[in-house]
Formats: C-alpha cells, sequence, structure tokens
C-alpha cells in the first residue's frame, strides 16, 4: 500500500484504511495456501523461509503506530492536513484542531488499531507456518525437484509463452532475441557519441542527459502530452 495506493485527499485515506482492513485475512490466507501446498508435498526452498522469516519479525515488531502501513499513511497525511497530533489539544493550548486534522487523527488510530488487533497477529500466526514447514523445506530452487516438477513447469511454459517448445529452445531463443536487441541498442547509442561502458551503463547515463529530459514545469508537462499524443 505504501508505493501503490495513491492519497492526494481524506476520501483516499479513507479508502486506504478500509484497505488495510483486508490484510490481515490475505496474510492468513497466504498461509493457509502454503500449509495445503505442504500437504501435497510442495514446500518453498529453505533459502527462501529463511530470508521470510526475519522480514516478517520486523514488520510485526514495534508499536503499530510506528509500523510502516501506519506511518505511511501519517506522512501522506500531513502535508494534506499539516502535523496531526497523537490526541485533541486540550482546550486553550494552541489554536483549534480543524476538522481535517481531527478526522486525520482518527484515521490514524483506525489504522494503528488494525495493525495491532489483524494484521501483526496474521503476521505472527504466519511465522508459526514458517517455523512448522521449515524441517520440511528442500534445498534446490527450481520446481525441477518437485514430484512432476517437470511437467508443472512445461504446463508453465505453454500458458505464459502460448508454444509448446521445450524449454531448452525457448531459452536458446530468449538468448538470441537479447544479444541483437543489446547490438541494435549499441549502434543507437554510439550515434547518439555513447561508447564507453555497457549498454546498460550508457542507457542509464542517457536517462539522466537534461537534453533528454522535460522541465518539470506547465511547460515541459505540455511538451511532454504533445510527444505522446504525436
Amino acid at each position: 500500500l505504501d508505493g501503490r495506493h495513491s492519497l492526494a485527499t481524506l476520501f483516499d485515506a479513507e479508502d486506504y484504511v478500509t484497505r488495510l482492513e483486508g490484510i490481515g485475512a490475505a496474510i492468513d490466507g497466504d498461509s493457509e495456501c502454503a500449509r495445503a501446498d505442504a500437504g501435497l508435498g510442495v514446500v518453498a526452498p529453505g533459502f527462501v523461509l529463511d530470508r521470510l522469516a526475519p522480514i516478517i519479525d520486523a514488520l510485526s515488531a514495534g508499536a503499530p503506530e510506528e509500523n510502516l502501513l501506519v506511518a505511511s499513511l501519517r506522512r501522506r497525511l500531513e502535508p494534506l492536513t499539516g502535523v496531526i497530533s497523537a490526541a485533541a489539544p486540550a482546550p486553550g493550548a494552541g489554536g483549534p484542531e480543524g476538522a481535517d486534522q481531527r478526522r486525520a487523527r482518527q484515521l490514524l488510530a483506525e489504522a494503528a488499531a488494525i495493525v495491532r488487533d489483524r494484521i501483526v497477529p496474521a503476521w505472527r500466526r504466519q511465522r508459526n507456518v514458517i517455523a512448522e514447514l521449515r524441517p520440511r523445506a528442500r534445498a534446490e530452487a527450481g520446481v525441477g525437484s518437485l514430484k512432476e516438477g517437470e511437467a508443472y513447469y512445461a504446463a508453465a511454459l505453454a500458458l505464459e509463452t502460448t508454444t509448446d517448445l521445450p524449454a531448452e529452445e525457448i531459452h536458446r531463443i530468449g538468448l538470441a532475441r537479447v544479444k541483437e536487441l543489446t547490438a541494435a541498442l549499441d549502434i543507437q547509442l554510439r550515434a547518439l557519441g555513447l561508447a564507453q561502458g555497457t549498454p546498460g551503463e550508457r542507457l542509464a547515463a542517457l536517462s539522466t542527459d537534461p537534453a533528454q529530459l522535460y522541465s518539470d514545469d506547465e511547460a515541459g508537462r505540455s511538451a511532454l502530452l504533445a510527444d505522446l499524443r504525436a
């Protein structure tokens, strides 16, 4: 939600809190899926579980008000409402609290309660599932190590590529295509005077060239839209 839920109004903030209400159930759903998969003999590799465990520990630690999900809401609310106090100001203490600030404070309190009562417990339950499954985790990363893993991989390839070509051939085609595109990119970059470094490094340099950037004002916005519509 921190990066995917835009927040420009208090209505957006209310929607954010509504979405928070479903996260605990979603985490529990993932945990149940992991258990169900394990019942079929499919457990994530050990190195995946080992990396996931400390992430969950960090997410579920600390005060709810300081959790990333609540801090994100506060960080994006305060430019709209001003600094949000944890409690309503006492009578005579500074200016009166505005309606927007009051509503923002309420939303932060609601978000913290959801994190405390629903999300953190779900994370801790998921942490227990990881500990439960870790002894059964496999060392290999690929699905080829699973029962009927090769058939699963072939089915996944057919779904994603709409072809029945074998994996080795798809890989060969991919490598050849990357080589072709890299060569074409190299030609274009050299034509622009960029001949030093890998194509990726030169492309990154090109993206920061002031000549390739639109000005951060209305004129730049108009020029960008005009080019997109051309």
